[in-house]
């Protein structure tokens, strides 16, 4: 039972919309040391048109050198 608990990740986060166009996001994510030891925080924000969104969040992680510090990530998404 130990390694099936040691495999459960820890992923919390908040999100704000203002007018339904822009948004603010912050989360934590937590992964167990002896499963790849991944701990960072994000912040990103999100804009809204129409049938599209763009999405853009920036990775801080709570190690130095960590393989995932200064990541941007970027989303496209659109309804149908």
């Amino acid at each position: 039972m130990k390694e099936e608990v040691q495999e459960v990740n820890l992923s919390v986060g908040m999100e704000y919309w203002y007018n339904q166009q822009f948004a603010a996001r912050i989360g934590y994510f937590y992964e167990n040391e002896n499963k790849g030891n991944r701990q960072f925080l994000t912040a990103g924000v999100g804009l809204r048109w129409n049938t599209m969104e763009m999405n853009f969040s920036y990775i801080v992680p709570m190690a130095k050198n960590h393989p995932l510090a200064n990541t941007i990530r970027m989303g496209l998404a659109f309804k149908f």
